[in-house]
């Protein structure tokens, strides 16, 4: 990606409690505690056998367009050296790391505080492209972010018990529950267009299992499982993307997910893409909804301390763009 260009991916962010009947914070609460951890210096994560740490760097909310900046970074000890070069003076300047000091990455996160409409716990959010560090990484560093405050003070979590009970001294009892997050993909048109323009040759519905040896031995273990599903070409509809949504999501509970097998409208290659059964969205970046920003000034690096306020003015432009509420 050049200096003055950036492109965000767009997800659908679920907020979530898996504990029956809680109340699930609101998007502003739950910026409040990535701030609050942020600035404190507790917001870190070791990862990839502690050679690198996730983190999050800046959290910046505008209360007036309703929408979380969150600013996730990589420090990788083991990433390469920088190096800098200018061929026509015969400059070549390498930059070691040295200790603890690792390469550095980061993203703009963006999150909408007002869910959508009719979809409750459900908020529109943009994730700049960085390799690297990807919507899997930002989730997971969100959610352990999560998971420390409610170890160490469960009660911005509380809620009234859902069936009004009270205490000896008839007090209102309250609950608490750990949020969290779940990022999901929003299918770009052109993954709709391929698959209704396309071929679909089959589908291949997958569930995890348990790693167990098979057959006695140690090194060869159970990975997944799978049903093929054929597709009879003499009786398909225009509308092929919305049948395949709905036979996915009848088989969700059982199988998660699932790989859509199809050619490519007006070409010989044919491709495989895994999308979540119940939702529909692709987990692969490449059939994920996204917008470029271009012409970007002042330039950009790959990383920086705090939100980068000219980047993060346009940014939030998509999230206003995209989010119904």
């Amino acid at each position: 990606m050049k200096n003055n260009e950036r492109q965000f991916f767009i997800y659908d962010v679920e907020a979530y409690s898996g504990k029956s009947g809680a109340q699930v914070p609101s998007m502003q609460t739950l910026a409040q505690v990535w701030s609050r951890h942020a600035v404190a210096g507790t917001a870190q994560h070791p990862i990839r056998n502690n050679s690198a740490t996730l983190l999050i760097g800046d959290v910046v909310v505008d209360a007036a367009n309703r929408i979380v900046t969150i600013l996730v970074r990589i420090s990788d000890t083991a990433s390469p050296n920088s190096v800098y070069s200018d061929p026509s003076t015969a400059l070549f300047q390498e930059h070691p790391k040295t200790g603890r000091t690792g390469g550095d990455v980061g993203a703009h996160v963006l999150v909408s505080l007002a869910p959508e409409r009719g979809r409750p716990n459900i908020y529109t959010c943009a994730v700049e492209r960085v390799p690297g560090l990807g919507s899997e990484l930002v989730q997971r560093i969100l959610n352990r972010v999560l998971r420390n405050q409610f170890s160490s003070d469960p009660t911005l979590f509380s809620y009234p018990h859902p069936l009004g009970a009270v205490d000896a001294n008839q007090r209102p009892l309250r609950e608490t529950s750990l949020p969290l997050l779940e990022f999901r993909g929003r299918p770009a048109q052109d993954f709709i267009d391929d698959i209704n323009s396309g071929k679909l040759n089959g589908i291949t519905l997958i569930r995890e299992e348990t790693a167990t040896p098979v057959g006695g031995v140690p090194y060869l273990v159970k990975k997944e499982s799978d049903i093929k599903i054929a597709v009879d070409h003499g009786n398909v509809p225009r509308n092929v993307w919305g049948g395949v949504q709905r036979a996915v999501r009848s088989m969700a509970a059982t199988y998660p997910e699932a790989a859509l097998h199809f050619m490519l409208p007006g070409e010989k290659r044919a491709v495989s893409v895994r999308i979540n059964a119940t939702t529909g969205a692709p987990l692969e970046e490449l059939y994920i909804k996204s917008e470029r920003l271009a012409n970007i000034t002042p330039f950009l690096a790959d990383s920086a301390q705090q939100v980068v306020q000219h980047l993060n003015r346009r940014a939030k432009g998509i999230v206003r763009r995209e989010r119904d509420v």
